[in-house]
């Protein structure tokens, strides 16, 4: 086992430190190097020997011996970007999921026109080919959500057409190449979050109705039944938010049109809360948030309300809570 007494590129998860929970202990866990950078490469560990007694008569025990020193990279060829084949189609602000297959589903958009599109293609990352599919029921133009199902099948809800923002909920399955029409939303909705939750369901929350009016309420879908259910009401309305699912099965949302606050939302008592004093830096839309391996949230870039894009970032830390600000804030543009 060995103890590392200098840098922080390890897998913290799998690390079993020698000195806190002994050494036979700490061979159970592993020294995994991850997230190494040109500036942040390096892992120093000290090693522990075992020193076997002479005789019966005495213990054998663990002393620090070999200091290693290592430097992490990896090969060039997977730190860049490679060009990809074109989409069978030009659109924008699609929607697109990973499947449970590997290859990738993308849905709807915005056409070379600015009409909203119900063609949808598949990307195999094998081939490096893109294959039109079935077209949808409804043409979705920007702001609808796409949510893989358990069982591989792919949830789309909502969205704007070239009328308006729609209610219409659709499944498709990718193991017969179809679209089915499901039970629709509550009512019209665009720029709205949809989150696959632990027990199967999705919680869609938010978005703009067909009258651009930002909305608080948000429902739940329950894929077996085929039916809609409330989902409480949020704290505050919001649209072009961004729900993250964390490691304790709640929903944290954040960011929006008008919202810098934050709020969560529990599955179990269906209400929800907001995480007092627990405040972004700034009104974001066209923002992302990734939820780390140690269960906290990155969030990245944007636009603040009127603002250009920002390149700044924050990561949420539920243990806090808080935001905490990194990285730079010029702006892109």
């Amino acid at each position: 086992a060995g103890a590392i007494t200098r840098g922080n590129i390890h897998q913290a998860s799998a690390y079993l430190d020698p000195y806190s929970v002994g050494v036979e202990a700490a061979e159970q866990g592993a020294i995994i190097p991850v997230n190494a950078n040109p500036t942040n490469n390096t892992l120093t560990v000290r090693w522990f020997e075992k020193v076997n007694p002479p005789d019966a008569a005495f213990t054998a025990f663990y002393v620090p011996s070999k200091v290693g020193r290592y430097t992490v990279s990896f090969p060039a060829g997977i730190l860049g970007w490679d060009e990809a084949a074109p989409l069978a189609e030009r659109r924008e602000s699609g929607c697109g999921v990973r499947l449970e297959d590997g290859r990738v589903l993308v849905a709807g958009g915005l056409g070379a026109s600015g009409q909203a599109l119900d063609t949808a293609e598949i990307y195999d990352p094998w081939s490096g080919l893109w294959s039109p599919v079935a077209t949808m029921n409804v043409a979705r133009g920007a702001g609808a959500s796409i949510t893989l199902l358990p069982g591989g099948k792919v949830l789309v809800a909502g969205g704007e057409t070239d009328e308006g923002s729609t209610a219409s909920v659709e499944i498709f399955d990718p193991a017969v190449d179809s679209w089915f029409l499901v039970a629709g939303l509550d009512q019209a909705r665009a720029f709205h979050q949809a989150t696959l939750l632990l027990d199967g369901s999705v919680l869609v929350s938010g978005g703009l109705d067909d009258q651009g009016v930002n909305l608080r309420t948000a429902i739940r879908y329950d894929p077996a039944a085929d039916l809609w259910s409330s989902g409480g009401t949020l704290i505050y309305a919001r649209a072009s938010h961004r729900a993250t699912l964390l490691a304790d099965g709640t929903v944290m949302v954040v960011g929006g049109v008008t919202v810098r606050r934050t709020e969560s939302y529990n599955p179990v008592t269906n209400r929800w809360a907001e995480i007092q004093g627990v405040v972004i830096d700034s009104l974001r839309v066209g923002f992302t948030t990734t939820l780390l391996p140690d269960g906290r949230v990155l969030l990245v870039g944007g636009r603040p309300g009127s603002q250009n894009a920002t390149a700044s970032a924050q990561i949420f830390d539920p243990a806090v809570p808080g935001w905490t600000t990194f990285g730079g804030a010029a702006d892109l543009w």
